[in-house]
């Protein structure tokens, strides 16, 4: 995971490879011969999992093996796959201390 601070905001970048291993199981997994006997529909299942586990796109109506050949591209690489950016907004408290009275967080004094 990277994370930055931009404009009061807290943006956290989550980065994934899988392991070599894994990348091979599933290399084979869309090369196989089981893979290749499903149904288009099932095959797209399969692919639009890992497009998002990877982040290559996938549309609904991408031919079968222009998706499995983007997924194998990326999983022959090297670097590091982006998969998700969240943002959260960063809130600075002031010196005053702050207690929970009946389930409600107060200010002193306010």
């Amino acid at each position: 995971m990277e994370s930055k601070v931009s404009e009061d905001t807290l943006i956290n970048t989550y980065k994934i490879k899988p392991f070599m291993e894994k990348a091979n199981q599933i290399k084979e997994e869309l090369e196989s011969n089981e893979f290749n006997s499903l149904e288009e529909d099932e095959q797209k299942q399969i692919l639009r999992k890992y497009a998002l586990t990877f982040n290559t796109t996938y549309r609904s109506n991408s031919k079968v093996e222009t998706l499995k050949d983007n997924i194998i591209k990326e999983l022959e690489k090297e670097e590091f796959t982006e998969v998700k950016t969240l943002n959260y907004p960063i809130s600075f408290l002031g010196s005053r201390e702050f207690e929970k009275k009946n389930g409600y967080l107060c200010i002193d004094g306010q």
